[in-house]
């Protein structure tokens, strides 16, 4: 618990690098952790349950100058309802490069916060190959504000719903603020609820022209809106100046290109957790509490007394969750 800065960790100047790190059950001012850095690198950690009580969120990025911040391979969380955000990152100079890149924000209901991914002046680096699922708030899933000018490209939109009134409401998956422009494309929208792209006070109206080309809605027939595509099937739009032709007819592949991965995120066995197996030891059937991120060569195994492997309950990735062994 800490009145100022980052509850965990607060670092000002030179270089920080975390890797499969876990955040929970901190309470600060501005953040669970809070950057201002010449070079930072955050891979494989997990964010979760905790508590800001200014800017509201686990992750807080300054960039300035030459300043170069990489946010990859993490997982943001949340089991309750609360005003956290996951991650603010904001560039003060078009000189910096910030990435954020291969991570999972899921689960987060957030009744008096702007979004779940802030970006403010974001105009240099990738934001791409993340997933954003099962998020309710009252803007959206990813929130564009100051002078950003970025591409959202490879990106999962999945059950995500803004909770909004008439007076406060984004996208369901996208809230974009005048001046900032954004484009998007190669990203898969599908069982969004609501429009999925607004302004802080309209879901149907936008300052600003959007480039929505070559994305997949979540059917063939492209995403529905009422004037432009009545037949549309897949998720809704009903703002005018969202430029949506042509569309992807399947879903684009979303997976992280080793370009994008130095870290080679795929083959991370350190960011998981066991977080707990109950009943311990157990007759029949057992559940097993997973946190964080892992690769395609993970694995959990059944052995018994004597050593012996018995069975495998999981193999291959996943971003935590439960197991159930029968």
């Amino acid at each position: 618990e800490c009145e100022l800065f980052g509850s965990a960790v607060f670092a000002w100047g030179g270089s920080a690098t975390m890797q499969g790190c876990v955040f929970t059950g901190n309470l600060g001012f501005d953040a669970a952790a809070s950057f201002a850095v010449d070079t930072l690198s955050v891979t494989g950690c997990h964010f979760y349950d905790n508590l800001a009580t200014e800017l509201e969120t686990d992750l807080l990025v300054l960039v300035d100058a030459s300043q170069v911040a990489g946010i990859r391979g993490c997982l943001f969380e949340s089991s309750e309802w609360s005003c956290n955000n996951a991650i603010y990152l904001a560039q003060w100079s078009s000189n910096s490069r910030l990435d954020f890149v291969g991570n999972v924000v899921r689960n987060y209901s957030t009744y008096c916060g702007s979004g779940q991914v802030l970006l403010y002046n974001f105009v240099s680096g990738h934001f791409s190959h993340n997933l954003f699922f099962n998020n309710a708030n009252l803007r959206s899933p990813l929130y564009v504000h100051g002078q950003s000018n970025v591409r959202v490209h490879h990106n999962v939109f999945v059950a995500n719903r803004s909770i909004g009134n008439e007076q406060i409401r984004g996208g369901s998956a996208l809230t974009v603020l005048f001046p900032s422009h954004v484009s998007l494309d190669s990203n898969w929208f599908a069982g969004n609820s609501g429009h999925l792209i607004g302004t802080a006070s309209s879901s149907c109206h936008l300052e600003d022209s959007v480039s929505a080309e070559n994305n997949w809605w979540g059917d063939a027939s492209g995403p529905y809106h009422p004037q432009l595509n009545p037949n549309g099937q897949g998720d809704t739009l009903c703002n005018d100046n969202i430029s949506f032709t042509p569309w992807l007819t399947e879903p684009p592949d979303t997976t992280l290109p080793s370009s994008l991965s130095p870290h080679h995120l795929d083959v991370l066995p350190s960011t998981w957790r066991l977080l707990d197996v109950y009943p311990n030891p157990f007759n029949s059937l057992a559940t097993i509490d997973l946190a964080g991120l892992a690769g395609q060569d993970f694995e959990i195994a059944l052995y018994n007394l004597l050593g012996e492997k018995v069975d495998v309950v999981h193999r291959g990735p996943m971003t935590g969750g439960q197991l159930h062994y029968q």
